[in-house]
């Protein structure tokens, strides 16, 4: 990655403001294109108060990160690729490459958050860029989205 232009988040947060997660030797479930961003970009570290990245020693999948911690994953989704969690839900990167907001040890289902983790990250950037209260994440997202006064997810 050199030899490339920097993406925009990279920019913004920093090297050292982006987690990227090393996927080669981990039995995930993720597109290529998917694997490519974690592995080259990453996600940002923490966009208070909505999101902070998987830990550099948390489990990479939501399976693996559940056991850790004692709690119970659908099966359906343990191979999925943990990228971090807002203060309620898992943000997990699915088989076909979408972003979902799981909640581990419960019974809701998770929710759709992002077409891909691309979108996903680009949302992080745009809340610090556009936003810079960091507090109206909410209502953007409402307002774009009919959610009644809150985030889609």
């Amino acid at each position: 990655m050199p030899d490339q232009t920097p993406h925009s988040a990279a920019g913004h947060f920093g090297t050292a403001g982006m987690r990227r997660l090393s996927l080669s030797n981990l039995g995930s479930a993720v597109p290529a294109d998917a694997r490519a961003v974690l592995e080259q970009v990453g996600v940002p570290v923490v966009v208070a108060p909505y999101f902070a990245a998987a830990g550099e020693t948390d489990g990479l999948t939501l399976g693996l990160y559940a056991g850790h911690h004692g709690l119970r994953c659908d099966e359906s989704q343990a191979h999925w690729v943990r990228v971090g969690a807002d203060r309620l839900a898992h943000m997990a990167v699915s088989a076909d490459g979408m972003v979902y907001a799981v909640f581990l040890d419960r019974t809701e289902p998770g929710m759709f958050v992002n077409s891909d983790v691309s979108v996903f990250r680009s949302c992080c950037l745009f809340d610090l860029e556009w936003c810079p209260s960091n507090g109206s994440l909410d209502r953007v997202i409402a307002a774009g989205a009919g959610h009644g006064n809150r985030a889609s997810w």
